[in-house]
C-alpha cells in the first residue's frame, strides 16, 4: 500500500477547507435529490391512471317462435242415461183416535188450595230466635248501650307527678243486666295506670244490650284516658 506524503503545517488550513467545502457540496446534492425523489413521487400520485376501454359488441337477438301444431281432437259421446223406475207403494196413514173421557170431572177448589198453604203469597211468621250460646260483640245488630254508672279512675301519684299521659284499651264484657263481668286489658300503660283504669271500670255500669228485644252478654271496647291538666 502506498503511503501518502505527510502534509506540511503550513498546508493543513487550506486542506480543512477543502473538506469543509467537499462535505457542504455533498449536502447540497443530497437535498436536491431529496426534493426530486418527492417531486416525482407527488407527480405520479395526480397523473390520471388509464381505464381500460372494453368494447363489448352488442348483438341483436331475435327472437324464433317455434309454433306447434295442437291436435284436434273430438269430444267423447255422452253415456246413455237409464232411468230406472222405481215401483210405488201406498203407505197408509193410521187414524188417530182420542178417548172419551169416562166419569166425573173433578174441580179443585181455589180457597181450599190457599188454606193448604201452596200459594207463595202466604208468608209464614219467623220462627223465635233463639239464645246465643257465646257473648256476642257489640256493632250491626247490636247498639252500643249507654252508661249509667261512671267512677272516675284514681290518677297514681307518681305518674301524676312526672306529668305523664296515658292511654288504656280494655276489652270487657257485660252480663245481661248490664254489669262488668271480665275486664281483658288490651293496651296497658306504665307506673300503675292500668290496675288502676281496671279498677274503675269494673265499678261502671250500662244499659243491658238487646238482640231483637231480649238482652244478651256482649264484648265491649272501653278506652281510658289519663290527662294532666
Amino acid at each position: 500500500m502506498r503511503r501518502q506524503p505527510p502534509i506540511a503545517a503550513n498546508d493543513a488550513p487550506r486542506r480543512l477547507a477543502e473538506l469543509a467545502e467537499e462535505e457542504t457540496r455533498h449536502r447540497r446534492l443530497l437535498r436536491l435529490g431529496l426534493v426530486v425523489a418527492v417531486s416525482l413521487h407527488l407527480g405520479l400520485l395526480f397523473l390520471p391512471l388509464p381505464q381500460p376501454n372494453v368494447a363489448v359488441a352488442e348483438r341483436e337477438v331475435t327472437p324464433v317462435l317455434h309454433l306447434v301444431p295442437i291436435p284436434s281432437f273430438s269430444p267423447p259421446p255422452p253415456p246413455d242415461t237409464v232411468r230406472v223406475q222405481r215401483p210405488t207403494r201406498a203407505i197408509p196413514v193410521p187414524e188417530v183416535l182420542f178417548p172419551e173421557p169416562v166419569g166425573e170431572s173433578h174441580e179443585v177448589d181455589l180457597p181450599l188450595v190457599e188454606e193448604a198453604g201452596f200459594i207463595d203469597d202466604v208468608v209464614a211468621p219467623p220462627p223465635p230466635a233463639s239464645e246465643p250460646e257465646r257473648p256476642l260483640y257489640v256493632g250491626g245488630p247490636i247498639a252500643q248501650p249507654a252508661r249509667l254508672a261512671h267512677v272516675e279512675p284514681v290518677y297514681p301519684l307518681a305518674a301524676l307527678k312526672a306529668r305523664l299521659p296515658a292511654v288504656v284499651v280494655l276489652q270487657v264484657l257485660l252480663g245481661r243486666d248490664g254489669g262488668v263481668r271480665e275486664v281483658t286489658v288490651l293496651r296497658p300503660a306504665t307506673m300503675g295506670m292500668t290496675e288502676s283504669a281496671v279498677e274503675a271500670v269494673r265499678q261502671w255500669r250500662w244499659e243491658p244490650a238487646l238482640l231483637h228485644g231480649r238482652p244478651v252478654e256482649v264484648w265491649m271496647t272501653v278506652t281510658v284516658t289519663f290527662t294532666v291538666r
